[in-house]
């Protein structure tokens, strides 16, 4: 949710030329890519020892991706809207967050054992 709202708080600081604005976006971006940079994480813990090494070579792979297919996002998109240069892109971003959330809402996580959940030291 948040990488939709810091898209769309983005496209609309843009069209609105309002810095203020646009910097709560980049708050919410922060926020967005905060969770998106734990997901190695979660891959590696969520999984079987023996699909570790392949959960996170996916996970890589997809960071790679989002290397290329990003940049090339805001080349495609930065005209779209002449009178509000990247206005468009960030309304693309906000769409590839969408999407994001799609796919992730088909996994599924284990639940934690009751040693997990009973474990842990106390919180003084």
């Amino acid at each position: 949710m948040t990488g939709v709202l810091s898209g769309l708080i983005a496209a609309l600081a843009v069209i609105m030329g309002s810095f203020w604005l646009f910097c709560l976006a980049t708050f919410f971006g922060g926020s967005y890519a905060a969770v998106v940079l734990s997901f190695r994480f979660a891959a590696a813990d969520c999984v079987e020892p023996e699909w570790r090494p392949r959960a996170l070579s996916i996970v890589m792979a997809g960071g790679v991706a989002a290397g290329v297919v990003g940049p090339q996002l805001v080349t495609y998109t930065m005209n779209l809207w002449p009178p509000h240069m990247f206005a468009a892109t960030f309304i693309a971003q906000a769409g590839v967050a969408i999407l994001s959330a799609i796919v992730l809402a088909g996994v599924r996580l284990p639940m934690p054992t009751i040693a997990e959940r009973s474990g842990g030291r106390p919180f003084r």
